[in-house]
């Protein structure tokens, strides 16, 4: 090949890379049934958010604004989207919406680029990128924008950040390493580790499956999935000819929607959580990408805490299911949701069904509670562990 076709062959390379990389995101699938599919799109201009079904139907735009509205993300319980967009602003600001597109809300104030936001599992967090002097840092801040602090403080690049479903971790690319690796830390910044650690390849983009287990992130226009301590490393798309990226967890964890150029525009794609099925679902010219997987909002119901059954009360035979889980037996819970499922109660506190104590698992102490419960005992709780006996609404 003569230098003059190497170097149109490699400007071609790098528009398309670039196109790819105009937005990122580090992405949380917060646990649930599958629901809409949030992305940006340029079919009405500069770019606006839109949501859809996740077979592609269902199409809505629904932040319609001619400046530039990018990189949206789901609140746990589907009812907000934050985002950021240069509306309002000659650089870009974080702002956050109704799942409709209402209430528009803008969050940062800042002369530096603010992007990349999302939520914390509980709905009061922010965690986004700032573009101050040239370096970009993590910040969390309040969901109503208030409290912003630099939790990653480094002199190379740091974003794409996501919390993990439980809130306990954060996940970020990081330049710290002299190339891209995918880090997590605590959400106070403290406690840093290197997950990938691949010095050939640039690693970006997080994204936490709904359980916390895994991660799926992209790096060489491939969609990778591992562990979430870093080892069991999986190649999910590996066709070298295209540029996936923007992995997104969809909240059952079955599937990944992420964006690729495959078919000679960027599209978002779903595929399997083991990279089969890969399937198109915008399919139109232009930047349809950054997509991030919406719950279905299930329609909230009342049980008795410690009712392991639901058959209406907390009874030993409610002792008798979270022995036979300890003990790794099966259990029939009939429509109650299932022993050790994490569900998240109105007030999105994160719990286990049958963790009687909230002591973090399910073991005999919880079968031992109930029986005090049941037999009129005095039974201590952990603090904002709900009451044995006492009436929850779970989301």
């Amino acid at each position: 090949m003569s230098i003059r076709l190497a170097l149109v062959a490699t400007a071609i390379v790098l528009s398309i890379s670039l196109l790819l990389i105009d937005a990122e995101s580090g992405r949380t699938a917060f646990p649930g049934a599958n629901g809409q599919i949030v992305f940006q799109s340029d079919q009405a201009g500069a770019g606006d958010i839109y949501v859809m079904d996740s077979d592609g139907t269902g199409l809505t735009n629904i932040s319609n604004n001619p400046s530039f509205d990018h990189d949206p993300a789901w609140s746990r319980d589907g009812t907000k989207i934050v985002f950021q967009s240069t509306r309002l602003d000659a650089n870009n600001e974080i702002y956050v919406m109704n799942a409709d597109g209402s209430n528009v809300v803008r969050l940062t104030f800042d002369d530096a680029d603010d992007w990349d936001p999302s939520f914390s599992p509980d709905g009061t967090k922010i965690v986004f990128t700032r573009s101050r002097d040239g370096n970009d840092e993590v910040y969390v801040m309040n969901a109503d924008g208030t409290g912003q602090l630099n939790i990653s403080n480094s002199p190379l690049f740091d974003g794409h950040a996501a919390f993990s479903p439980a809130g306990s971790k954060i996940a970020f690319t990081t330049a710290r390493d002299g190339n891209g690796e995918v880090y997590a830390m605590n959400p106070d910044g403290s406690n840093p580790m290197n997950l990938t650690n691949r010095p050939a390849t640039f690693d970006e983009n997080p994204s936490w499956s709904p359980d916390g287990e895994k991660i799926a992130y992209s790096a060489a226009g491939e969609i990778y999935v591992m562990n979430a301590d870093g080892s069991g490393r999986v190649n999910t798309t590996d066709d070298l000819d295209f540029s996936d990226n923007y992995p997104a967890w969809s909240p059952d964890g079955s599937m990944i929607a992420f964006a690729s150029d495959r078919d000679g525009s960027i599209d978002v794609f779903v595929m399997n959580a083991d990279g089969s099925g890969q399937t198109n679902i915008t399919t139109r010219p232009g930047f349809d990408g950054v997509p991030n997987w919406g719950p279905v909002i299930p329609t909230p119901f009342t049980a008795t805490w410690g009712d392991n059954n639901c058959s209406g009360s907390a009874d030993p035979v409610d002792s008798l299911l979270t022995l036979r889980f300890d003990a790794g037996l099966s259990t029939n819970t009939g429509d109650c949701p299932e022993m050790g499922q994490a569900f998240y109660l109105l007030d999105l506190s994160v719990h286990r069904w049958g963790d009687i104590d909230c002591g973090g698992g399910i073991t005999p102490v919880d079968s031992l509670k109930l029986l005090r419960h049941d037999a009129g005992l005095s039974v201590s709780q952990e603090v904002g562990c709900p009451a044995i006996g006492s009436e929850v609404t779970v989301a």
